[in-house]
C-alpha cells in the first residue's frame, strides 16, 4: 500500500485530492516532511520484505534462519546509528527490534540444530562460522 502511494502519479493524485477536498482533511493532508517520513518508513520496511521473501519458498532451510537474523541485526544496528535518514521514532523502533531479535538470536546458541543445519548445508559448511 505504501509502495503504491509513493508512486509519483499516485502521490500527485493524493495531494490533488486533499487540495480539492480541503474541508474535513485539514489534519490528514500530507506535508513534504510527511512524505519524506513515509519514504523512510518504506525503505525501512523493505528490509522485512526482502528477508521474508528470502525465508519463504521451497528452497529455504533452517540454515537460512541465522543468516537472516544476522542480516536483520546488522540492518537494525545501522538504522539505529544513522544520523540523518530515520526519524527518532524509527530509530527507537530499530533499537527495540534489535534487542528483541538479539534475545532470540542468543537462544539459537543453546540448541545445536542451527549449527548443524549450517554445517550440513553444502553451500555454507564452515564459512558462516569463520566469517560471522
Amino acid at each position: 500500500m505504501v509502495n503504491c502511494a509513493l508512486r509519483p502519479n499516485v502521490r500527485l493524485a493524493i495531494d490533488l485530492y486533499c487540495y480539492r477536498e480541503k474541508e474535513g482533511l485539514e489534519n490528514d493532508t500530507l506535508t513534504k516532511d510527511d512524505w519524506s517520513e513515509l519514504e523512510a518508513i518504506h525503505r525501512f520496511l523493505e528490509i522485512f520484505n526482502e528477508t521474508t521473501l528470502d525465508a519463504e519458498g521451497c528452497c529455504t532451510s533452517l540454515s537460512k534462519v541465522l543468516q537472516d537474523m544476522d542480516y536483520l541485526l546488522s540492518e537494525f544496528e545501522a538504522a539505529g546509528q544513522d544520523k540523518s535518514e530515520y526519524s527518532p521514532l524509527i530509530k527507537r523502533m530499530c533499537d527495540d527490534a534489535w534487542k528483541k531479535l538479539k534475545k532470540y538470536y542468543i537462544m539459537t546458541e543453546s540448541t545445536e540444530v542451527y549449527m548443524a543445519a549450517l554445517v550440513l548445508d553444502p553451500s555454507i559448511k564452515w564459512t558462516y562460522f569463520e566469517e560471522a
